[in-house]
């Protein structure tokens, strides 16, 4: 749930790198021209196609409205909410899902793949070049 049109282009993302459709997988942008109610009416909507006994809501920023929307439906342990998404974070919850018999556990491991995922590229270029003396760019573990 994100700002529009992020949402959906993470998604898109998502299914080109893993080439094919992601499941259980549901997309919320929302839209500066809609309302806070029509805001939470798609929410709610969505949230009960998705007719599942745990969620995970990925938001794009904290503190932004779709974050505190998702906060609005925040139930410990059957509905997570984490910030910041990014697409190592999508890529990383389709494998880390299977891994996880509870959202309360999933929701932490996301958020630490989402940080993990942030690298100065041109800092660790410039360290490499340092240690190793060469302008070749590493390998970067996931």
């Amino acid at each position: 749930m994100t700002h529009s049109p992020l949402a959906h282009a993470l998604s898109e993302a998502t299914r080109w790198i893993l080439g094919r459709d992601f499941e259980r997988f549901y997309v919320l942008d929302l839209k500066a021209t809609a309302t806070p109610q029509e805001h939470m009416g798609a929410l709610e909507q969505t949230l009960q196609r998705m007719n599942a006994e745990q969620i995970l809501i990925l938001t794009d920023l904290f503190g932004g409205t779709p974050h505190n929307l998702a906060l609005t439906q925040l139930d410990p342990g059957r509905v997570e909410v984490v910030s910041g998404a990014n697409l190592p974070m999508l890529l990383a919850l389709d494998g880390l899902r299977s891994e996880f018999e509870n959202v309360a556990d999933l929701a932490p491991a996301i958020a630490q793949k989402g940080r993990h995922a942030v690298v100065d590229a041109s800092g660790t270029l410039k360290r490499h070049r340092h240690e190793f003396g060469t302008g070749e760019i590493p390998a970067i573990e996931p």
